[in-house]
């Protein structure tokens, strides 16, 4: 589970989008063997 609160911190940097915090959760996942959110779900959990 993404550590949304800290997202959202993070998405208030320059430079950061949410496609970007998207990949970088989602390459963690995989490589955790996990199943990452979709984008859309992922983006509704932020907002």
């Amino acid at each position: 589970m993404p550590d949304f609160e800290q997202l959202k911190k993070e998405l208030a940097k320059p430079e950061v989008t949410l496609q970007l915090l998207w990949e970088e959760y989602s390459d963690r996942c995989r490589l955790s063997g996990l199943k990452p959110y979709q984008l859309t779900q992922f983006n509704s959990n932020l907002q």
